[in-house]
């Protein structure tokens, strides 16, 4: 069937049957794709996020859909459709969605496990998962990591490495990272951490102009300034 979509009953029911069709997929043939899917139907068209909780739980902890148990670790570590936040809850499905390969869930649970609080991990794991998304390609991973060993946390005996520190920043530059591209340009400038090369220095400032003029080019047709 064709819609019109300038036209709002058509939206409507093309809204609809899309709810239909997810719930048939999920319910019907135990897709976990689907079911993901009615997950973020409930919650983005009906807003009904004890609904879509309860979705992407059961696809998590029945189906192992790793997106799911980043969704529903999310849901925990923001208390939304629950009567509190539970971090402890949270990270085991992060830590869940990780090891089942969802990179984000990566980051998040890193995330968590570092700024938490709550003693919810031992802290190096918070940055094994956070060079688990690095290496996923999750620049924010590795300007985490670039930082940490940059400056070192006698509070969470983090030992200062500059070596790791310029590895972690490389890696993030590579993945156009503006404030990886910044460090590892005056790590090279300094010979912190690497050997010392004006050469290399310059070229990595020279990539993080760029994307600083990339991103300010984006705001600003984002802003509808030109």
């Amino acid at each position: 069937m064709a819609y019109n979509f300038k036209e709002k009953e058509e939206v409507e029911l093309f809204i609809k049957n899309l709810g239909i069709e997810y719930r048939f997929g999920c319910f019907s043939e135990k897709k976990t794709e689907v079911c993901h899917l009615l997950g973020d139907y409930e919650e983005s068209i009906n807003s009904n996020y004890k609904k879509a909780f309860a979705i992407y739980k059961n696809n998590c902890d029945n189906y192992n859909h790793a997106q799911s148990c980043y969704k529903a670790g999310g849901y925990y570590m923001q208390g939304k459709a629950m009567e509190k936040i539970d971090d402890f809850k949270a990270i085991d499905y992060l830590e869940k969605g990780c090891k089942l390969g969802f990179a984000r869930a990566c980051y998040r649970g890193a995330s968590l496990i570092t700024n938490s609080p709550n003693k919810v991990r031992d802290y190096t794991q918070g940055l094994e998962m956070y060079d688990k998304a690095c290496n996923s390609e999750i620049a924010d991973g590795c300007f985490a990591l670039n930082t940490f060993y940059l400056f070192g946390s006698e509070e969470h005996n983090v030992t200062k490495d500059l070596p790791k520190a310029a590895k972690y920043a490389e890696r993030g530059c590579d993945l156009d990272h503006l404030a990886c591209c910044t460090n590892i340009s005056h790590m090279y400038m300094r010979g912190d951490g690497v050997e010392k090369n004006e050469t290399l220095a310059k070229k990595f400032m020279q990539k993080a102009k760029d994307i600083e003029r990339q991103e300010s080019t984006t705001i600003e047709f984002e802003l509808g300034l030109r």
